[in-house]
């Protein structure tokens, strides 16, 4: 009983943090974010375990790492340039 009480303890919690981090960014990045943490935890444990695949699969893992980033470093340069309006307009 007490174990079904702490996963729901931490399922509230996680769904805490995701309605927070959905606030901070978007549900968009919330998606992508999640998907990209869960392809790389399964390219790390492909590789931790030695695990023989496809070269088609790691291909499309590594498109998805990348196609990830790609938007991080999009947003990020979003962010910069809004960062700079706003500093600009209290100037």
């Amino acid at each position: 009983m007490i174990f079904y009480a702490a996963m729901a303890q931490k399922a509230s919690l996680i769904g805490f943090v995701t309605a927070l981090q959905i606030q901070v960014t978007s549900p968009l990045t919330h998606n992508i974010f999640g998907t990209a943490k869960a392809c790389f935890q399964t390219v790390l444990t492909t590789y931790w375990y030695n695990e023989s695949k496809p070269l088609w699969w790691w291909f499309s893992n590594w498109i998805v790492l990348g196609g990830s980033a790609a938007y991080a470093r999009v947003r990020q340069c979003e962010m910069e340039q809004q960062q700079k309006s706003q500093k600009q307009q209290k100037d």
